[in-house]
């Protein structure tokens, strides 16, 4: 991919199964806060982040109207020029 941004897509779910808002879900790209550019009707929300030419970091924490949060486990995409996949790291 020649592209200089990923775009990609988050849904969340509180434990009794409804949607939660993207106001209660914090992405980070590279360590800033990233805004969400779009959510559809089923709650899919859609984030771009700009890429630097190494490695980007993508840090994803949900809380739910009670408070109860959880954290994914950081993903990293590096900027190489070619796809491959597994452990939460992506390459393009």
């Amino acid at each position: 991919v020649s592209a200089s941004y990923r775009t990609f897509y988050v849904q969340a779910w509180d434990y009794q199964g409804n949607v939660l808002p993207s106001s209660s879900v914090e992405v980070l790209g590279n360590g800033q806060k990233l805004y969400s550019v779009s959510t559809d009707g089923e709650g899919i929300i859609a984030y771009r982040m700009e890429l630097t030419e190494t490695e980007n970091t993508v840090d994803i924490k949900v809380t739910d109207s009670e408070g109860w949060s959880y954290t994914l486990p950081q993903y990293r995409i590096i900027r190489r020029g070619r796809a491959a996949g597994r452990n939460g790291e992506y390459q393009y």
